[in-house]
């Protein structure tokens, strides 16, 4: 028996392991804190020209904040946020008759987000709260890493306000 390729395979396998643990850590539970107010009255958070919202749709954009928003935030940092209303890129027009329920989108259909937010540092004190609407006109122009991501212009809008408002550069 080989003991010095025996205890190679082992180191590279705990390697392995402490890499694969490490790789996709996440966030301490309750640093960011995603809530969605009334989501039956957003103008356009659906899959569909009839309106409402997607539980899909809201389920994915939470994932991305809760997993996104730590990125911005100093350790035992907490960001509750409050959506109040989205309007997603894009529209579906009703003149392209029953059946076509595809989301067109044109500059003129820009994605907005309106949002109350409160950040708190480790003990508990308010460093920052407030209400924003989140638009961005110029969607269509900005480069989007990942173009096949139906939210896409959304996360965008996320990532651009996060950065604005919590970067440690600010």
């Amino acid at each position: 028996m080989n003991f010095k390729r025996v205890s190679t395979r082992y180191l590279l396998m705990a390697m392995l392991v402490f890499c694969l643990n490490h790789a996709h850590a996440e966030p301490p539970a309750g640093a960011v804190v995603v809530e969605f107010v009334q989501p039956e009255k957003f103008t356009d958070a659906g899959n569909d020209s009839f309106g409402g919202y997607s539980p899909s749709t809201l389920a994915s954009l939470r994932k991305y904040i809760e997993r996104t928003a730590p990125r911005y935030l100093q350790p035992g940092q907490q960001l509750s946020i409050r959506i109040t209303d989205i309007d997603l890129a894009g529209s579906f027009e009703p003149w392209r008759g029953p059946g076509r329920d595809v989301r067109i989108v044109r500059d003129v259909y820009p994605p907005r987000i309106k949002l109350q937010y409160e950040w708190r540092d480790a003990d508990g004190h308010i460093l920052g709260q407030g209400e924003k609407n989140l638009r961005n006109l110029g969607f269509q122009m900005t480069t989007v890493a990942r173009d096949s991501d139906a939210l896409r212009y959304e996360k965008a809008l996320i990532n651009d306000w996060l950065a604005s408002e919590f970067s440690p550069s600010r």
